[in-house]
């Protein structure tokens, strides 16, 4: 691929990601009854616009993210029209009711607060629900297209191991340790890793045949290590095994994020695998794996799609999570939390965004990151 053609897929892909996102909302908030004042992907002055229905679709300038306004959402619209006296909830019009007051009342009936705490939940995580929709329809269609998995078979051993020392063999087939069956690769590992230095009954087939090797396992670290290496083998998945293959990855990249975050709690994550990505810094990783053909870009969209839909419910305002957290504590409450609080909380995690992209942004321009020199 050319490096226009690939930064063109960076961008397309990018904006499938976020317009994915906003249309989850947007389809959430019309099952449940919100209006939608406005659909925008992007920010800034429109390139485009147009109004179908009640809503006004958009391309902004700055393909940054995308935004969905509903009705009735901005708290302090809501409390001007309480104040204001138009009925709530039943959205039914007074006999002689000018255009003006019809025009309100309408507005309440669409009105995001006006709906059932379950509705706006609903509303608010089908987004992030829609990223992982789409991560597993993208990597069903990577599986289809055929992908490599580790077999149980023997590849490749490493000189003065401890599986040299116990006598396998390139071709053995791992069948059972101790006892118990094994049915993959990982499965293999973890029971190795779970005994170091410790003696461990294997068996393997061997031209037909089942014999029992009995090795000491060695040490790598504070883990245990044998030294050998699977064999791969490539296959192309029917539908279904894909899409079932495909909520599995989705499941252990879910995993190894939460995974991460705990290192990096803990201090235990390096500073270079820490650092902060702006959508710069995203369209700049999307082009170089682009580069290196559909299916790393597949997956990589998977895995970028699974990320945003978590980092989405961080519980902070103006974030997803945010909002979630605000209807919990309505729920606990039994009634919303004052426009003042809600604008400090606003504040507060805009001026934290505000940081960490400031961060990313100077990070991504000035030290961008380049995958041909991460090891």
């Amino acid at each position: 691929m050319s490096f226009l053609f690939t930064m063109a897929v960076s961008i397309i892909a990018f904006g499938a990601m976020i317009v994915a996102h906003e249309f989850g909302h947007f389809l959430a908030a019309k099952i449940s009854g919100i209006g939608v004042e406005e659909f925008s992907i992007g920010f800034g002055p429109k390139l485009f616009s147009f109004r179908r229905g009640e809503t006004v679709y958009g391309l902004g300038i700055f393909p940054l993210g995308g935004y969905n306004k509903l009705v009735g959402m901005d708290p302090t619209e809501q409390l001007a029209t309480e104040d204001a006296g138009y009925p709530q909830r039943d959205g039914k019009t007074p006999v002689g009711m000018d255009p003006t007051e019809r025009l309100a009342t309408e507005r309440e009936r669409l009105s995001f607060y006006n709906k059932p705490i379950l509705h706006r939940a609903f509303t608010i995580l089908f987004g992030p629900s829609m990223n992982y929709v789409f991560a597993v329809f993208l990597l069903t269609i990577f599986f289809m297209m055929g992908t490599y998995f580790l077999t149980l078979e023997i590849e490749s051993i490493m000189p003065d191991s401890a599986a040299e020392a116990a006598g396998f063999q390139v071709g053995d087939k791992v069948v059972a340790v101790e006892g118990q069956e094994i049915k993959d690769w990982e499965e293999l590992v973890r029971i190795t890793q779970e005994h170091p230095g410790d003696r461990l009954n294997y068996v393997v087939e061997r031209d037909g045949e089942q014999l029992t090797i009995e090795a000491t396992v060695g040490k790598r670290g504070e883990v245990g290590f044998l030294g050998i290496g699977p064999r791969l083998v490539k296959k192309e998945l029917d539908l279904f095994p894909a899409a079932l293959s495909s909520l599995r990855a989705s499941y252990n990249i879910t995993r190894l994020y939460f995974h991460g975050v705990i290192r990096l709690v803990r201090g235990q994550l390096p500073v270079e695998e820490a650092r902060p990505v702006s959508p710069i810094g995203i369209v700049n990783i999307t082009q170089q794996v682009a580069a290196r053909g559909w299916q790393n870009l597949l997956s990589f969209l998977a895995i970028l799609n699974i990320i945003l839909a978590i980092s989405n419910l961080i519980p902070l305002l103006p974030l997803d999570g945010g909002h979630i957290l605000l209807l919990l504590i309505e729920k606990v409450r039994g009634r919303r939390l004052s426009n003042q609080v809600v604008g400090i909380m606003n504040t507060i995690g805009i001026i934290l965004l505000i940081t960490i992209f400031s961060i990313a942004l100077y990070l991504d321009v000035f030290n961008p990151i380049n995958l041909t020199q991460m090891r």
